[in-house]
């Protein structure tokens, strides 16, 4: 009698785990989808002034948070680890205007709502957007990483970030050295003079849709 007993559980407990499993996978498989009609739309200036040399590639990146997590799919039950992303970044094109100069659009409702993993539609949050510059694009170089955030997006602010210019074209230690730069130039400190730094700087325009 016991030895009928524990063999449909193990096959229950077995399946069960596979069950699992395939579910984790399938999720895995989904893909946010762009909002094909956004409405919310900012046209973003980048202009480097007083860099020591050329910065000649420029890239662009908007982050999009989903804001009701009870969307998402239950955590890994054992790692308690997302088992699906719980946000999105989108690349952004930028456009060379003048020497120094790019400009792109950002949509603020970007990222398409949607019930991704069930009955529960996810909504979403926009981050804000990023930029990384390089003097010619080779992997060791400096990335010169200035950034808005949303509200700074959406109050069509301009956002002035001081970079050490000893860290062009690369750094000395830490190659592909992602430089994030300051935007109070109180805290890059008192021994690095005007004459020490450079700057990029991001302008936010609301655009009609």
């Amino acid at each position: 009698m016991p030895t009928r007993l524990i063999a449909p559980m193990k096959y229950s407990f077995a399946t069960a785990l596979a069950g699992c499993g395939q579910q984790a996978k399938d999720y895995k498989k989904v893909r946010y989808e762009h909002n094909p009609d956004p409405r919310e739309r900012y046209e973003i200036t980048v202009t480097v002034q007083g860099a020591p040399g050329p910065l000649a590639v420029a890239e662009g990146g908007a982050r999009y948070d989903i804001a009701n997590r009870t969307c998402l799919p239950d955590k890994d039950p054992y790692t308690g680890a997302e088992v699906v992303p719980g946000g999105d970044v989108t690349l952004l094109a930028l456009h060379p205007r003048d020497p120094g100069t790019w400009t792109g659009t950002v949509y603020a409702d970007g990222m398409r709502e949607a019930a991704y993993f069930g009955t529960e539609v996810c909504t979403w949050t926009f981050g804000g957007m990023g930029t990384r510059i390089k003097a010619t694009g080779a992997q060791e170089e400096t990335r010169f990483m200035p950034s808005m955030d949303a509200d700074q997006i959406r109050r069509e602010e301009t956002v002035v970030t001081y970079f050490n210019r000893n860290s062009y074209p690369r750094d000395e230690v830490i190659p592909n050295y992602p430089d994030l730069g300051k935007t109070d130039r109180s805290q890059v400190g008192p021994i690095l003079t005007d004459a020490d730094l450079f700057t990029i700087t991001m302008s936010a325009k609301k655009v009609a849709p």
